[in-house]
This record gives structure tokens, sequence and C-alpha cells, in this order.
């Protein structure tokens, strides 16, 4: 599997990122001491609705402009096997 890490500085390269995102995606979401992670069933945005592949969480659904000042990396694996690494930093 290939890694890309990017660093983002900015809220708009990461809303500009997103965007690259699609339905079938793997996303991690790494902020403040909790993480999501899941197959990404449905997006509108910066809403996310996950499968967190997990019978105990089900699906989870995460709104990622309200936690972006606590983002501490985001991981996009993509359906082709590409791991992209954001990593936030102020």
């Amino acid at each position: 599997m290939k890694v890309i890490e990017m660093i983002i500085n900015e809220e708009d390269e990461l809303y500009k990122y997103i965007d690259t995102i699609d339905e079938g995606d793997y996303v991690e979401a790494y902020f403040g001491r909790c993480h999501l992670e899941g197959t990404v069933i449905s997006k509108d945005g910066t809403f996310f609705r996950l499968d967190s592949d997990n019978d105990l969480m089900g699906l989870v659904e995460l709104e990622l402009s309200s936690v972006v000042d606590d983002l501490i990396e985001l991981v996009h694996t993509k359906s082709d096997e590409v791991k992209v690494v954001l990593k936030m930093v102020e």
C-alpha cells in the first residue's frame, strides 16, 4: 500500500481535500483523545456517515467542521489502496 503524508496548515486546504473523498473510501479522523473510523456510506460537504465495521458501534455520523479545531489527523484510504495521511498543523 502506498502512503502519502501531507501537512495541512489551513482549514480551506482540508475542505478542498475532503472533496476528493468518495463513498466506499475508508476514513479515520483523530481529534482530541478520540477517533472515529469507517467506510464512507454517504457524504454531504463536511458531514460523513460511516459504517464502523463494528457490530457494537454500527453507523457513525461525523460533522468534520464541528471538530476541525481539535482535528489532529485525517487518514483517507482510497479504494485503489492509496492511503493519504493529512496532518493538521497550526
